[in-house]
């Protein structure tokens, strides 16, 4: 990103870039993409047994199968449902994706200037230094800024220690 070059030391940029190694190294990209793959198929899925299911459309009150119904359903009941339970789920994998990758920047030598790149992106982005858990576990990709910077710290100290 551009903000990177702009706002940040060399030793942050590489910091960061470290971060994304992290990523690569631990095929993150891929085990979302994944993620992805399987909440499409459950969409799928379930377009197929409401279009099908035929006594759900006669409980309605229709004499057979009615697309515009099965739409409704799907958008409107199905799809909600399902976006809520994957997300969670995808939600916590990245999350704990992020704590792997800001290991390995650790693990490269660039753990304080990552927590200088952070308080960056933070003052920058406006970051909520302190949400409720709640909204973490329902809707944050990544770990707040500050819980992402005590990790970093405690693997320092056992870098340090080792």
């Amino acid at each position: 990103y551009d903000n990177l070059i702009n706002s940040m030391t060399p030793d942050e940029i590489v910091a960061v870039f470290a971060h994304e190694l992290g990523h690569g190294l631990h095929k993150d990209t891929l085990k979302l993409g994944i993620m992805s793959v399987v909440n499409i198929l459950l969409i799928v899925l379930s377009m197929v047994f409401l279009i099908n299911f035929k006594d759900i459309h006669i409980a309605f009150g229709f004499n057979d199968i009615n697309y515009g119904f099965a739409f409704i359903l799907l958008t409107y009941l199905f799809l909600p449902f399902i976006s809520i339970i994957t997300g969670l789920i995808t939600n916590a994998i990245s999350r704990k994706a992020e704590y792997e990758a800001d290991n390995q920047a650790v693990k490269e030598g660039y753990g304080k200037e990552l927590i200088k790149a952070l308080k960056v992106l933070a003052k920058e982005d406006f970051a909520d230094l302190s949400p409720s858990k709640l909204i973490v576990l329902l809707s944050y990709s990544h770990p707040p800024m500050l819980e992402r910077i005590l990790n970093i710290e405690e693997q320092l100290k056992k870098v340090e220690t080792k």
